[in-house]
């Protein structure tokens, strides 16, 4: 971890709580603000690796249950067995699982 990697993730830490806190515009949600500044903060510490990825990916979804942005239900439904398909049409089952948990 360099010296500039701690800087960015510091700087994406500092823009994700300025998001969190900012009142949202007319006609949004302030849960929107709220995932917002998750993503951020989540894509800066991949970006910048200050951490290891699986860490910010627990990070990630400890907040977004913590911080109310999302029911754990919805958070770990993905992670559930009762899919009706775990494959799309890929040859690469992990994008395929990524995919359609995005749906």
């Amino acid at each position: 971890m360099t010296k500039i990697s701690t800087v960015f993730a510091s700087l994406a830490g500092l823009v994700a709580a300025v998001v969190y806190f900012l009142p949202p515009p007319a006609g949004v949600a302030p849960v929107v603000m709220h995932a917002a500044a998750l993503m951020l903060l989540t894509v800066g510490l991949w970006a910048t690796a200050v951490v290891p990825e699986y860490v910010a990916s627990l990070l990630f979804f400890l907040l977004a249950v913590v911080l109310e942005i999302a029911s754990p239900q919805v958070v770990f439904s993905c992670f559930t067995s009762d899919r009706k398909s775990t494959r799309l049409n890929s040859s690469h089952g992990y994008i395929s699982y990524a995919v359609f948990c995005l749906k």
